[in-house]
């Protein structure tokens, strides 16, 4: 830079060209987009089948400049020069709308994905015009007090005392889940663990294990392999006829095991929905001063119905707790929340002592809207605005009664497999999640080994088929090695109209599979294959 010496003429301010101002109003109607993208909701098919190749073409299409020296004919040369705005949004929900799964059709019983409320649009378009940066209160002093209150809401449902209680939202499970192992690691080594790290906590010859259910989600696998527990550390816990948790077993596994770092209870597994036995896990827990962590990120939501409520007895009694709002809260992704009884430990995890911090000149409640001292993220935008703005809206009897409606579409469900002669359900409803197989009547039998494979190949035909046709989607998956039908209810959108629908679909799609194999197609006339459900 040169020296005030070297400058010789008054500096010339630069001029910014008009057309490269950022700032000038967008004109568009956001409602009159969202519209045009939910009229398609209901559209089949719910999974396009569309190959990647197609997709990126469709992409290639829309850009202006095509770089003729590239090598590569399948690359998507940046955009140089822009388009009007109305172009830019027509040719884009064209490609949505395309190309998209459709989580908000009404058959849509598939993985654990809500569609979203319809406060969102308006609230993640709020979140995006505020755009702040929600790491402390003097960073965004409303959105942190906003977050504070949603937490504190969250922790009066689990059953924490709201005034010690504390958390914060991350972007999803699998971040909340390693969170809570990590703070868990902090309690079992002390308040020094972060400092001296795992290698100068561990005792000689000691090796720290993680408990869990058989049922829990991997993404506790994948959290104990990045905190150098270990994936081959991790201790499955086997379950009982409804795949919770056993007791037994999990006594066991303590007593033999000296350095556990954390027991993970399942509060409804993301396969069959099963809920371990909290209270007696957290006796376990309390008399061995291991830190006990609910991973509630699926089922959480049913705290909001007091019908549901007492299923998680002893959720209160937990370490820390995962509750993923953008599953069956019915929020938008992306917001989980890690939610502590006592935030001290965990703050001894993140306590971050650097001259940034100390340079803050924090109060007292300043200093408790630090949420860099509860988890891992620096930089984090404010996920509790469009939560405020759907719990202050629809109310938690509302939230909880869709819930609650839910739960009661699912038990239906389970009472029309056990009422058809050609279905057989495989695991209870438990929450609203129901696993069962078509198995025919008079023709294959559930309990004959020399069946299974032909009833597997059924199965897997009819989850295929469905999702072909486009107007239900189920989940592919197994039960203990077996393929499974697995429906999950948590759109918001679905009736038990589209249940019925469900089992007619399955019923007709697997009668058409039979009619087509020798020698199954002969014995025809044995079965009850009319596409019958109850319809009461």
């Amino acid at each position: 830079m040169a020296s005030t010496a070297e400058i010789s003429s008054k500096p010339i301010k630069p001029i910014l060209d008009d057309d490269d101002d950022l700032t000038k109003r967008i004109d568009i109607d956001i409602n009159a987009v969202v519209d045009t993208m939910w009229k398609g909701r209901s559209q089949a098919p719910i999974v396009p089948q569309c190959e990647a190749n197609e997709v990126l073409d469709a992409f290639i299409a829309n850009i202006n400049q095509k770089d003729e020296e590239s090598k590569n004919p399948r690359t998507i040369p940046p955009p140089m020069a822009g388009k009007e705005i109305s172009t830019v949004v027509d040719e884009t929900v064209d490609i949505i709308s395309k190309f998209s799964r459709r989580i908000a059709h009404p058959g849509h019983f598939g993985f654990i994905a809500a569609s979203g409320v319809p406060t969102d649009p308006l609230a993640f378009a709020m979140t995006a015009a505020v755009n702040m940066n929600v790491a402390t209160f003097m960073s965004s002093p409303v959105m942190a007090t906003m977050e504070r209150t949603v937490i504190s809401w969250l922790c009066q449902m689990i059953g924490f005392d709201e005034t010690i209680g504390d958390g914060c939202l991350l972007s999803g499970g699998s971040s909340s889940n390693l969170t809570a192992v990590g703070t868990a690691m902090a309690h079992k080594f002390g308040a020094d663990y972060r400092e001296k790290g795992l290698a100068k906590s561990l005792k000689p010859g000691e090796q720290p294990v993680l408990i869990c259910s058989g049922a829990t989600h991997f993404c506790v696998q994948r959290a104990a392999g990045m905190l150098g527990i270990g994936v081959d550390n991790v201790i499955p816990i086997g379950g009982d006829e409804n795949f919770c948790m056993r007791m037994d077993l999990l006594k066991q596994a303590i007593e033999e095991n000296p350095c556990v770092v954390c027991v993970v209870a399942n509060a409804g597994s993301t396969t069959t929905g099963a809920v371990d036995p909290i209270d007696k896990i957290a006796d376990l827990c309390a008399a061995h001063n291991i830190w006990l962590h609910v991973d509630a990120a699926y089922g959480g939501s049913a705290l909001m119905s007091p019908e549901l409520a007492p299923i998680f007895k002893g959720i209160a009694r937990a370490d820390s707790v995962t509750m993923d709002l953008h599953k069956w809260f019915f929020m938008s992704y992306d917001c989980s929340a890690i939610v502590y009884k006592d935030p001290a430990t965990v703050k001894t995890l993140f306590d971050e002592k650097s001259d940034v911090v100390k340079q803050l000149s924090l109060d007292t409640f300043s200093s408790s809207h630090l949420f860099f001292h509860l988890g891992p993220e620096l930089s984090r935008r404010a996920r509790a605005l469009p939560v405020y703005i759907a719990f202050q809206h629809y109310g938690m009897k509302r939230l909880g009664n869709n819930v609650l409606y839910h739960v009661q579409c699912t038990n239906y469900l389970g009472e029309c497999v056990e009422y058809d002669p050609d279905l057989v359900l495989v695991t209870a409803p438990s929450l609203s999640i129901c696993t069962f197989r078509m198995v025919p009547s008079g023709l294959l039998t559930n309990d004959k080994d020399e069946d299974k494979p032909m009833i597997d190949a059924l199965n897997k035909h009819i989850f295929g088929r469905i999702e072909k046709e486009g107007n239900y989607f189920i989940s592919p998956t197994k039960v203990e090695g077996r393929p499974v039908l697995r429906a999950c209810l948590v759109n918001h959108y679905s009736r038990v109209t589209d249940v019925d629908g469900l089992l007619e679909t399955i019923k007709r799609v697997g009668k058409e599979w039979i009619d087509q194999n020798s020698p199954l197609s002969t014995t025809m006339d044995k079965m009850s294959l009319n596409g019958h459900t109850n319809s009461n």
